[in-house]
Order: structure tokens, then C-alpha cells, then sequence
């Protein structure tokens, strides 16, 4: 398999094994506050690894790019957090899966890449499929609007991020694009500290039981990220 085909297949595995081991760790009281810090602080530590790669720090006149990467990057996070925190995961990742239509949307109105009828198709199929896997009548959804909302807005977040690393980062380099844009994000989550019911900071701990969970899924969402 291509290995452009290849690293998204391992992306999706390894997201939906981190989405898991995060919704276990938020069942034994992990807040999201506290888990969104953990995960962009580990994020931004694995992007690092992508420094060796090269690029080159542009014009000033475009050192907004990052931080604005950045802030999508968060909000994504959080929504997405607030999603699985607050409802069902069968009912959060269905909706997050509506990223394939809005990154093909947004690759033509953002990028100016013409989408053709064939990617139109596969993308409406595949959010077609996801869609299909949740349909059950075996028991009520926890919160299902507001989880929907959410994991609406966490996609949209998302695939904004997306489409603007593919116009962005060709300037920047692989080894400078990324990284920054994680550390801004990092930096963004220190203000959650004040919203965080016991927050993670040195000397303070998460309760034993959660921390394996939120470890697991804070390393799952950092590789799958990267």
C-alpha cells in the first residue's frame, strides 16, 4: 500500500484505540480541562521529532500562520474532548467522520485544489459508512444533541487545521510548520490550568486509576496527530 494511503489507516486505528482509552480515563473523573493540557503538552513534544526535517522561518508578515493553525488545532481538541466526555462514542466519532466531507470542501474554497465527482463520491460514502455503523436501536444515547454539536464543530475545527497545513506548511518545511503550530497550542492550553478541577502541574497528580487511561490516549492522539 502507498504509504500516503498507508499513514492515515494507521492514524484512524490508532485514533479510535486513543478516543477509547480517553472516554475510560473522563469515566474515572479525568476533566476534559486537565486531559486537553495533557494531550496538546504531549503533542507538542512528539512534533518535535519533526525539527530534523528542515524548513525555513518565513517573512514576519506570515508568523500568524502558526498560531492561527494552532488555535484550530485547540479548539478542535476540546470539542472533540467535550464530545466523549459528555456522550456516547458511538454517537461522537460517527460525527467526527463528517471531517472527510468538510476537508473536500474546504480544499476547494480555502486551497483552490478543484475536487472532482470522484473524491465528492468517496468522501460522501465514507461519511456514509461511518453514519451506518451507529445505526442501533439497542439502547437511548446519552446526550445525544449536545454530543452531536459538539463532535460537529471539533470536525469543522479539524478539518480547517487540515486543509490549512496543506496550504501553509509547503513554506514553512515539515520541520517548522507543525512543530510551532503544536507548541502554540501547548501555550494556548496553560489558561485551561484555571478550569481544570485538580490540575496537572508538578507536585500534583492525576488519581492512580486514571492516569494509565490518559497517558494511553494522550500518546495515541499525539502519534495519530503526527
Amino acid at each position: 500500500m502507498p504509504l500516503h494511503l498507508l499513514l492515515p489507516l494507521v492514524s484512524a486505528v490508532i485514533y479510535v484505540a486513543g478516543a477509547l482509552l480517553l472516554k475510560r480515563a473522563a469515566d474515572l473523573g479525568a476533566d476534559v480541562w486537565r486531559t486537553t493540557r495533557v494531550i496538546n503538552y504531549t503533542t507538542a513534544l512528539v512534533a518535535t521529532l519533526l525539527w530534523p526535517l528542515g524548513g525555513t522561518i518565513p517573512a514576519s508578515s506570515l508568523w500568524w500562520q502558526p498560531p492561527l493553525a494552532g488555535s484550530l488545532f485547540f479548539a478542535g481538541q476540546v470539542c472533540t474532548l467535550l464530545a466523549l466526555s459528555t456522550g456516547d462514542v458511538s454517537v461522537a466519532t460517527p460525527v467526527l467522520g463528517l471531517k472527510i466531507l468538510l476537508v473536500a470542501l474546504l480544499t476547494s474554497v480555502l486551497v483552490g485544489d478543484p475536487v472532482g465527482g470522484r473524491l465528492w463520491t468517496a468522501a460522501a460514502l465514507s461519511s456514509a459508512a461511518i453514519a451506518l455503523l451507529n445505526v442501533t436501536g439497542a439502547h437511548p444515547h446519552r446526550r445525544a444533541g449536545s454530543t452531536i454539536v459538539l463532535a460537529a464543530l471539533g470536525a469543522a475545527a479539524y478539518a480547517c487545521f487540515d486543509v490549512l497545513v496543506q496550504k501553509w506548511a509547503p513554506l514553512w518545511g515539515t520541520g517548522r510548520f507543525l512543530p510551532i503550530a503544536t507548541a502554540c497550542a501547548a501555550v494556548y492550553s496553560l489558561a485551561l490550568r484555571r478550569l481544570a478541577a485538580s490540575p496537572l502541574v508538578p507536585g500534583e497528580h492525576t488519581q492512580p486509576s486514571q492516569a494509565p487511561w490518559l497517558a494511553g490516549g494522550a500518546v495515541c492522539f499525539a502519534v495519530q496527530g503526527l
